[in-house]
Formats: C-alpha cells, structure tokens, sequence
C-alpha cells in the first residue's frame, strides 16, 4: 500500500511539473507575441511617417507644374483628347492615336471607371484618361494617384453598399407583393422556391418558373399534365385539373 502511495506521489509530482513548464512556456509565448505586435506596429507606423514625408517632398514641386505641365506621350492606339473646361460638359472628343504629346496638369477629377487630368493639346484645354499614358513613369504624380485611388475606392464602396440597399429594397417589396397575393403561408413557400400539393399551376410558375416542357394527358377523368424542370431541386410536377397532386424531386 505504501509502495502505490509513493508510485502515486512520484507520477503527481512528474505530472505537476510538466504543468508548470507548459504553463511557463504558454506565458513567455503570449509575452513575445505581445512584443511583436508592439514592433510591428512601431514599423508600419515608420513606415507610415517616411510616406508621408516623402509625399510632402513630392507636392512642393506641384506649384511649379501647375504653369509649366508635364509634356506626355500617349501609350495606346484608342487614346482620345476630351475637349472642355468641365468633364460633365465636354465640347468635342479628338481621337489622339498612340505617340501623341499632351502637356498635362496635377489637377484630376473622377471621369468613370476611372479620372482624367486636366490637359492642354495644341491650343485646346480639356481632359485625358489617365491609362491613356504612362503615368506612373512621373514621380512628380504620385500625390494625384494616391489621391485618386482612395476617391475611386470610396466611390466603389458607395456603389456597392447602394447596389446591396436597391437589391435589399426589391427583395422586399418582392416578399410584400408574394405574401399579399397569395398569403403568409403559401407565400413563404413560393419565396423559398418550394412547392406543396394543392398548389394552383399560378402558384408553381411564381415558385419555379416555367418548366423547361410540360406532357399533357387527357382522359375521361380530367386533364392530367406533367411539368419538366431541368434546373433546381424539383424534376417533375403532377397537375391534375390545375391543381397539383404530387412532385418529384432531385437526389
């Protein structure tokens, strides 16, 4: 008996210390990863600062380009010039070709899907797209291609959250008109494409659509129809005089 007791007390012992090791490295480990968290982010705010300078360094030499321009070279065969003062009220469109020089300017405007920078050709003002050149070949424009990317994020983001808000509001008011028509119960089904016996034919062509062919059959007992799907979970739907009476589905 005292023999197990020891054995007992060795393994107890054995076994707490293991615990106090794990215990031990599980505290150092969340220590460094608490450590390089704090180094991390000390970089990218580095990173950050030097960014920022270097755009600032870049933006002194803005003022001067504003009256001298950029002379740059167009890069594509389908490069235009769009003629006006106001992007939203364009004069003309001159087709440029590709190894055309345009004298542009470090102001930019949003021009869909992407901007244009206010240009000068020959002695026409007026706008060219910004992938109608190379522009990133100039470091002078970074400021503006920073600028402009975070525009055209926003703008995307506005456009998807309103995209969702219209698809949202369809959805709903697709839900009222169902319910409204045909109740709360069979309603709900025809919104989530199912179907049930006693069904109108109305109601299974609201919940799945026409079928891709329909077999009739007519005989002293009524019109028998069989309606084909080849899409979905359900395969055949049994109509007898309009109503349905039994469906197959898919496995």
């Amino acid at each position: 008996m005292k023999k197990h007791f020891a054995i007992l007390l060795l393994l107890s012992s054995f076994i707490f210390g293991q615990n106090t090791k794990i215990d031990s490295l599980k505290a150092r480990l969340e220590s460094l990863e608490k450590e390089k968290q704090k180094i991390d982010e000390a970089v990218e705010s580095i990173k950050t600062e030097i960014k920022t300078l270097e755009l600032e360094e870049v933006k002194k030499n803005l003022g001067s380009l504003m009256e001298e321009g950029i002379v740059i070279t167009t890069t594509v065969a389908y490069a235009k010039f769009y003629v006006g003062d106001d992007l939203s009220d364009l004069e003309e469109r001159i087709s440029l070709g590709k190894g055309k020089k345009v004298t542009i300017y470090p102001v930019a405007e949003l021009f869909a899907p992407g901007y244009c920078y206010k240009a000068m050709y020959g002695d026409k003002i007026g706008w060219i797209y910004y992938r109608f050149f190379n522009e990133k070949s100039f470091p002078e424009l970074e400021p503006i291609i920073i600028e402009m990317s975070e525009k055209l994020k926003e703008k995307k983001k506005n456009e998807k959250k309103t995209s969702a808000d219209r698809k949202q509001s369809a959805a709903e008011r697709k839900r009222a008109r169902i319910i409204r028509q045909y109740g709360e119960k069979v309603g709900s089904l025809i919104l989530e494409n199912q179907i049930a016996i006693g069904m109108t034919k109305e109601m299974v062509t609201a919940a799945l659509g026409f079928p891709a062919d329909k077999n009739i059959t007519t005989n002293r007992f009524g019109v028998n129809e069989q309606w084909v799907y080849k899409r979905g979970k359900y395969e055949y739907v049994y109509i007898d005089d309009g109503i349905v009476s039994s469906f197959q589905t898919k496995y």
